[in-house]
């Protein structure tokens, strides 16, 4: 499991695995570099028990953290995915992790 830090506390970290963690980085990546800032939906086994649903705007003078626990150059990606998750975050909605698509795995690894 690795974590999504958000803002400039460890106190905000998400658990996320390690594989919706780097897709999910990609997307936030190509969604900042259109210049634009969201909303991001964490829920679910994310946010800590008890602590309900979090939704985190998403903006690039607010510092971000991806710690991965594996290595991520390993992680295979899914364009597929990446496209579905920039397209939530393009959203009156904003960003939410979504089930990956079963029907479309990348031949190359992440970069390293």
């Amino acid at each position: 499991m690795g974590r999504f830090i958000y803002g400039d506390t460890v106190n905000e970290a998400y658990r996320v695995d390690d594989r919706t963690l780097v897709h999910i980085e990609i997307a936030i990546g190509a969604q900042l570099r259109k210049g634009g800032a969201f909303a991001f939906t964490l829920d679910g086994e994310v946010v800590p028990a008890g602590r309900g649903r979090h939704v985190l705007w998403v903006h690039p003078a607010i510092p971000m953290q991806f710690r991965y626990q594996s290595e991520r150059s390993g992680i295979r990606i899914n364009p597929s995915w990446v496209a579905d998750l920039a397209a939530t975050a393009g959203s009156e909605l904003g960003l939410r992790i979504i089930p990956e698509p079963s029907h479309t795995e990348a031949r190359t690894p992440l970069y390293g």
